[in-house]
């Protein structure tokens, strides 16, 4: 690969970790909320898989460049540098993305077996040998 496309892929691949690292940012903004868009979880989620298809892309590009040991120009070695950073920023916003949804998970879990409970606890109510109580609208 000829210096200007090492630059060029180079400089794309820190734009990649960067976008990757605001989509996760704003999944994690999304969660925060009381009433979570379900939406907004599927749009983060998709461009966070596209953002990853092109990192595999360009990875897989620089690869040569980077696993000969080849000499390369310092400033494609500090985009690399920034890459990597940006790619731990993005690597523990996804990991407390993970903790937050199974923290919601559980929450939601826990929620959902105070409710059986409270079936349970209003089935002794229930008069003997009914199983659906209907109630009539008595107003006229």
């Amino acid at each position: 690969m000829d210096e200007p496309t090492l630059r060029r892929v180079s400089a794309h691949e820190r734009a990649l970790y960067a976008q990757l690292l605001g989509v996760y940012r704003e999944l994690l903004e999304t969660v925060a909320g009381a009433a979570v868009d379900p939406a907004r979880l599927v749009r983060g989620r998709m461009r966070a898989d596209e953002v990853t298809r092109e990192l595999r892309a360009v990875r897989d590009a620089l690869a040569a460049a980077r696993l000969t040991g080849t000499a390369v120009p310092e400033d494609v070695r500090a985009t690399w540098h920034a890459s990597a950073a940006l790619a731990v920023d993005a690597l523990e916003a996804n990991a407390e993305l993970a903790r937050r949804a199974r923290a919601g998970r559980d929450a939601a879990g826990a929620a959902l077996a105070r409710v059986e409970q409270g079936r349970v606890g209003l089935a002794g109510y229930r008069p003997a040998g009914v199983s659906r109580v209907h109630i009539a609208d008595t107003r006229a």
